[in-house]
């Protein structure tokens, strides 16, 4: 997969190809060149883009096997390219799961969570509460016990304040 510097002004090290022969690297021209895959190493990883490397930079082209890429937490898609939502600086606001939408177009949070212990969460990236629910999204708004079920703030006899005050 290379040709070696030989003779007695060569260095005895290996020159590998770099063409449509395949794009090889190591000391023995043995693996893939980064952003390369296959038998041959002529088949692009996805999202291949020279400097930034395979993966659009946000992940790891398995190079040995398929040519998928492994992204970053914070990464989703085939190439990488689609970035999860952040609430200071956390993925979904720490309160869901961030995978690729229906028409694998955008990341997105999913699974906001939704627990006394954490609170009640939803939203494009996990940061609202769910209705009736405010502040730290773990306080309900109040009613009285007959008008838990269906539940019905205030008694029905108002409305709440369910904006992050509460």
């Amino acid at each position: 997969h290379g040709s070696c510097k030989d003779g007695t002004t060569g260095s005895g090290a290996c020159e590998c190809y770099m063409n449509d022969d395949g794009y090889w690297a190591g000391d023995e021209c043995e693996v893939c060149f980064e952003g390369y895959f296959g038998a041959f190493c002529n088949q692009k990883c996805p999202g291949f883009d020279g400097p930034a490397g395979s993966c659009h930079g946000h992940g790891t082209c398995n190079t040995t096997t398929d040519g998928k890429c492994e992204c970053e937490d914070e990464y989703k898609g085939e190439e990488c390219n689609h970035q999860c939502p952040k609430v200071d600086g956390k993925i979904c606001n720490g309160k869901g799961t961030c995978a690729l939408n229906s028409a694998q177009t955008a990341a997105e949070c999913t699974n906001c969570t939704k627990s006394e212990a954490e609170g009640f969460f939803t939203g494009v990236n996990c940061s609202e509460c769910v209705q009736y629910y405010h502040g730290s999204c773990q306080s309900r708004c109040p009613t009285s016990p007959e008008h838990q079920d269906p539940y019905t703030p205030c008694s029905g006899h108002g409305t709440c304040d369910d904006t992050s005050e509460g």
